[in-house]
């Protein structure tokens, strides 16, 4: 699998600083990925558990002039500058191509060049990815409450039945309490009888399922949470607030790769 586009932005950095650009070296046709890699483990006839196959993408860079769009040279200095950009991330970073609303979160695991005697030539890198799939861009929904309020957030996952969703949380002085219901799904999050000093929460849904006091994270913040973690199904989801704050959803759908 091959990325379209002009440039990629890995770990915050778009690959133009260093003059590189995506290319495709090979035929005119390709084999793309469709929908998602799954093992299976079944006993009579009963799906018992679904793995998440991860996937690797190639990524082709060639460098070319910021006026001509020519190829030109890569140095040893100039790979040992990308080299360091792509290789130094011991975790995984994301990484976007410029025409597409997806993110990749991934590693890159090895790399090739080829170059003639006049050091132009292309660089063949390998990204591993953390997951089968890719992300859309990051969407915060803010909402101000006082009282009680409905609103409607749009999740569009092409991916998995449900889109886990992070929230964070800023009560009013004074207040102690919330309850966050998506009338759609039928889940309701309450969050009860909080110390007087509790006005910022932070609730991490995937993957961590957790729940934190952003200015005290080592406060056992369980015995105030009815431990429901808000997700969003496909389509809009009606959302019910009631307390008096602000409260931000933070989203971002699993997507096909490609």
């Amino acid at each position: 699998m091959q990325l379209k586009g002009n440039t990629i932005s890995f770990n915050g950095i778009n690959s133009s600083r260093y003059g590189l650009y995506l290319c495709s070296v090979g035929g005119g046709g390709e084999e793309r990925s469709f929908g998602v890699t799954r093992s299976i483990e079944a006993e009579n006839g009963t799906i018992k558990a679904i793995t998440e196959d991860t996937k690797t993408i190639e990524i082709q860079l060639v460098k070319l002039s910021s006026k001509t769009y020519d190829p030109i040279p890569m140095s040893d200095e100039d790979l040992d500058e990308i080299s360091h950009w792509l290789f130094s991330p011991e975790e995984y970073k994301p990484l976007m191509v410029d025409n597409q609303a997806k993110v990749y979160y991934g590693i890159f695991v090895d790399g090739s060049i080829w170059q003639n005697g006049a050091k132009h030539g292309y660089l063949t890198l390998q990204f591993q990815l953390d997951s089968n799939h890719a992300y859309g861009v990051l969407q915060n929904n803010d909402f101000r409450v006082n009282g009680t309020r409905e609103v409607k957030v749009t999740s569009k996952h092409s991916i998995g039945n449900y889109n886990e969703i992070d929230i964070e949380i800023e009560l009013a002085n004074g207040q102690n309490s919330i309850t966050i219901e998506n009338l759609t799904t039928g889940q309701r999050l309450e969050i009860r009888n909080l110390p007087s000093d509790v006005h910022h929460i932070l609730i991490q849904n995937e993957r961590l399922k957790h729940i934190k006091d952003v200015d005290n994270p080592s406060r056992n913040m369980r015995p105030y949470f009815n431990k429901v973690f808000i997700h969003l199904s496909y389509g809009v989801n009606n959302i019910k607030i009631t307390g008096v704050g602000k409260v931000r959803l933070i989203s971002q759908a699993k997507l096909t790769l490609i």
